[in-house]
């Protein structure tokens, strides 16, 4: 439910930066034996062990690790818990690791970003991440990157589902 209010809230807020009529996703396909898992709000604590154990379970192909991975001021502890799951985890910098006081640099070092936002193509599958601790809005350089990024997946004939993600504290309840 967080990840589908997380895309959504992501796709709203792009409404009134850029004409999504110009650049909106393909129709849906179906994908065969494909999983991914999203998880966010980590804390490293004694429940991170578990959520790991329930990732691997499941065997997903990509994991989209959605912030808040330690409450503490290195990433140490996190990057130690996912070690067995990190080849196929892809992180979004949140409010809790996007300084250096944070542990922000360890983030970018273990996961070879030099940007907070970011897209890859997974299969037919194109995801951009977005930085909400970042200027998005119109001209900036997260702005334009995302216009840019979109229209281009839009077009490419390979692409059949395009997910925006990123890392947001809003309370919706």
């Amino acid at each position: 439910m967080l990840v589908a209010i997380s895309l959504a809230l992501a796709l709203l807020i792009l409404v009134p930066f850029s004409n999504l009529s110009s650049l909106w996703i393909h129709p849906a396909h179906a994908l065969s034996d494909f999983n991914f898992d999203a998880v966010g709000d980590w804390g490293c604590n004694s429940n991170t062990q578990s959520t790991v154990n329930n990732i691997k379970g499941k065997n997903p192909e990509r994991i989209f690790a959605l912030g808040d991975y330690s409450y503490q001021p290195t990433a140490t502890g996190w990057l130690n818990a996912i070690n067995s799951i990190k080849s196929v985890t892809r992180i979004n910098i949140g409010n809790h690791e996007n300084d250096a006081s944070e542990g922000n640099s360890q983030y970018m070092k273990a996961f070879g970003l030099s940007k907070h936002y970011y897209s890859f193509n997974y299969q037919n599958v194109h995801v951009l991440t977005m930085a909400t601790e970042l200027s998005y809005s119109k001209g900036s350089s997260q702005y334009n990157f995302v216009v840019d990024d979109l229209q281009k997946a839009s077009i490419d004939a390979i692409i059949k589902w395009i997910i925006v993600n990123y890392q947001s504290d809003v309370n919706l309840t």
